[in-house]
C-alpha cells in the first residue's frame, strides 16, 4: 500500500508559455444598437443664468432632455486704441460736392470748413489763400 505524504502548499517556478492554440468560431450576432437620430435646441434664452434646452432623439424613438445653462455676462473690456484716419474723398474743383467739403474739411479744417459753408450759402467774401 502506498503511502501519501501531504507536502502543503508548495509553489514552483512558473513554466514556459505554451503555444497559442487554433482562432475560435466566430460568436453569434449581437442586437441592434440604438443611434441618435436627431439634436435639437427645444428653447433658447439669452438671458444671464437662463436655461437653454436642447432635445436628443434615439433611433428607438427615446426622447432626451438636457439643460444648459447660460453664464454671465463678463465685464466690459478695456477701451481700446484710436483708429487710423480712413481714405479722404479726393479734391475736384466742384465746391457745391459734399465729398470736396468733406476733403477740404479733413485738409484744412474747421476754419476753411466754415468758409466753404459761408460761400455755398451765398455769401460772396473772397478766400484768402491758407
Amino acid at each position: 500500500m502506498a503511502r501519501r505524504v501531504d507536502l502543503g502548499n508548495v509553489i514552483g517556478p512558473q513554466g514556459n508559455q505554451g503555444v497559442q492554440g487554433p482562432k475560435g468560431d466566430p460568436g453569434a450576432k449581437g442586437a441592434d444598437g440604438v443611434s441618435v437620430t436627431s439634436i435639437e435646441q427645444t428653447t433658447e434664452s439669452s438671458a444671464d443664468s437662463g436655461t437653454n434646452v436642447i432635445t436628443v432623439t434615439l433611433s428607438n424613438g427615446v426622447k432626451q432632455t438636457f439643460n444648459v445653462k447660460n453664464g454671465s455676462k463678463g465685464l466690459t473690456g478695456a477701451k481700446g486704441d484710436k483708429g487710423d484716419t480712413g481714405p479722404q474723398p479726393p479734391l475736384t474743383d466742384n465746391l457745391t460736392s459734399t465729398s470736396t467739403i468733406s476733403a477740404l474739411t479733413a485738409a484744412k479744417g474747421k476754419e476753411l470748413n466754415d468758409k466753404i459753408t459761408s460761400l455755398l450759402a451765398g455769401n460772396d467774401a473772397a478766400m484768402a489763400e491758407q
